[in-house]
């Protein structure tokens, strides 16, 4: 199955999901169905047999009940829906349901495509698990065990992102082989590291590092003895992603499964651990930029947007840092573009330090950065930025002799600022902000606050001086 000849169901009791997918999707060669009829969407969903489901929750029906409707025809479907404003805990039940990604009106088409481009990615790589695991199934007449491997297959597939896999892979891997606790080893970017080994256990849901992957993990406590361990290798494509380690009561339980079940159900891990891998290699290039390793525009637009909704509905704090190199153009005029990479990196490695983990930095094209601070006032921005500019200024920070030192302006905005209305605002402020910096010498930080306001100086909008 390809995209170019995937099939898309549409359940739409108001049309604009339909209207929208169309105006995207049949141009790219996808064959879209929609119907606003609950009895006509099931008669299509055994007739056509698509790959994905989108429903509008605008009509009566349930999301799940479009799931236990999938599952009962024996499709490999994924189910997107779509709704007013949702209530995140029941997001939350019908994402743990089966349901692959909920969006929220007003639609935007360009994430409505990703969505479904990443849910037809999920499809092929279940259908992926199947065959290869196919092409290794003895015959079986245990009809329960056959169902929950290919539970377990479809379950797999829904899992692309890498924490949310590896508890799924332990918790499933657990119930169907019998053990008694499951530790799985990754390598590798799997592991969130290329040097050193990650071990995550069912559990505690733990993970440690292991600076050695030569030696295995450590007898567990009240386990008789080695003989009740079973330990298999990953690997996918030739590649080691890690092993799978299953701890046992005692030795009798060991043959619970057969060893073809169980060489069947670690192909299977280890296909959707490759799938996984390049899933998220994909995910990081799109969204990354290639020479800092920040984020780049598209991801901060998309996640301020996000976050400035959010923080305005709840009345939460949010604040943005715009950030520019000063004189950068002379570096580069004066030691080539070579070095000012060079310059960039170092810069926004700083900038990568300062940012929490519930921050977004990213840079935004050029010398031009940003940093996004959720749950941040105006005032608490003025200290990353005023720590940002200190780190800079230290003796710890070193470029190319020939450059000497770096400094860089900046424009701080927070949400609680009267001026501020929308995402745009935000960044229109900012950026004044950090143009004052600019104006007043450079090597300074401005808040919006900085900017003297006079009323509707022209066609009703604000000047600042």
């Amino acid at each position: 199955m390809t995209a170019a000849n995937a099939k898309i169901l549409i359940i739409d009791a108001l049309g604009d999901v339909s209207l929208c997918a169309a105006k995207r999707l049949i141009p790219g060669g996808l064959s879209v169905l929609a119907t606003g009829s609950p009895e006509r969407a099931r008669q299509l969903l055994a007739a056509s047999r698509p790959e994905l489901v989108l429903i509008d929750r605008a009509g009566p029906s349930d999301p799940l009940v479009w799931v236990e409707e999938i599952h009962r025809l024996g499709l490999a479907a994924q189910v997107i829906a779509v709704t007013e404003e949702p209530d995140f805990n029941e997001a939350m039940d019908w994402i743990a349901g089966g349901i692959f990604n909920v969006l929220s009106r007003p639609l935007d088409e360009d994430l409505l495509c990703r969505r479904i481009g990443e849910a037809l990615e999920s499809c092929r790589a279940f259908r992926e698990i199947v065959d290869q695991a196919d092409s290794r199934r003895p015959a079986r007449d245990d009809e329960s065990l056959n169902r929950s491997l290919a539970d377990f297959y479809r379950g797999l597939s829904g899992c692309l992102e890498g924490p949310e896999l590896k508890t799924y892979i332990m918790d499933r891997v657990k119930a169907l082989s019998g053990a008694q606790r499951v530790e799985l080893c990754l390598t590798g970017g799997l592991a969130g590291s290329s040097y050193c080994l990650e071990t995550y256990t069912l559990t505690t849901g733990e993970s440690r590092p292991e600076q050695d992957f030569s030696l295995p993990p450590a007898p567990v406590s009240g386990l008789e003895t080695e003989k009740s361990r079973l330990g298999y290798e990953l690997s996918a494509d030739g590649l080691h992603l890690g092993e799978i380690y299953l701890y046992f009561d005692n030795e009798k339980d060991l043959r619970i499964r057969p060893p073809a079940v169980m060489a069947e159900i670690i192909s299977a891990v280890s296909s959707a651990l490759g799938a996984a891998g390049k899933y998220q290699k994909a995910v990081n290039l799109a969204a990354r930029d290639p020479l800092t390793g920040l984020y780049n525009r598209r991801i901060f637009n998309e996640v301020l947007q996000r976050e400035f909704y959010k923080a305005q509905r709840h009345n939460f704090n949010l604040s943005l840092l715009s950030i520019d190199l000063d004189h950068f153009k002379s570096v580069n005029d004066r030691h080539g573009h070579q070095t000012g990479d060079l310059v960039l990196k170092a810069v926004a490695g700083v900038i990568s330090s300062v940012a929490r983990g519930t921050d977004l930095p990213a840079r935004l094209g050029g010398e031009e950065f940003a940093i996004l601070l959720p749950h941040t006032s105006q005032e608490q921005a003025l200290t990353v930025a005023g720590r940002l500019k200190n780190i800079l200024a230290g003796d710890d920070f070193r470029l190319p002799a020939a450059v000497g030192g770096q400094t860089i302006s900046q424009g701080v905005a927070g949400l609680e600022h009267f001026m501020i209305k929308s995402p745009e605002d935000m960044v229109y402020w900012a950026d004044q902000a950090l143009y004052l910096a600019k104006r007043e010498g450079r090597d300074s930080i401005r808040a919006v606050t900085d900017l003297s306001m006079t009323p509707a100086v022209k066609d009703g909008a604000y000047a600042f001086q």
